[in-house]
């Protein structure tokens, strides 16, 4: 089967500790956004998760078509990115979404992010 290539760019942020990643693809819906300031807190983003395995990883952030990858000050970017690029392409290979269950509805998506959801009373 083909397999089509991910071309991750990355952009500068204010801050040196942070990188911000572009996979070309959607990551939440538009208006959407997640913070992940710990592993603890990246219990339905299995990407997230897989980042904080990363030595040197210190908070994640997923926007609706990027991912912002903040590390700690002692870890150099020329280190720590080939890991982050790497775990970002395979993720996305997966068509996994990237914040599961109602997490992206935790994060404002509303009720609509998981549509067969009901309440019964």
């Amino acid at each position: 089967w083909l397999r089509r290539a991910l071309f991750i760019q990355t952009q500068t942020t204010p801050s040196e500790d942070a990188v911000k990643f572009l996979p070309g693809m959607q990551i939440l819906p538009d208006g959407v956004t997640h913070d992940f300031a710990s592993l603890r807190t990246a219990a339905r983003a299995p990407l997230a998760r897989r980042l904080f395995a990363i030595d040197g990883v210190r908070s994640v952030f997923f926007g609706s078509d990027f991912i912002t990858v903040t590390k700690a000050s002692e870890v150099a970017w020329p280190v720590l990115r080939p890991e982050v690029f790497e775990a970002i392409a395979e993720y996305a290979s997966t068509g996994q979404p990237f914040v599961l269950d109602d997490a992206a509805g935790d994060a404002g998506a509303g009720p609509a992010a998981n549509s067969d959801t009901q309440i019964l009373e």
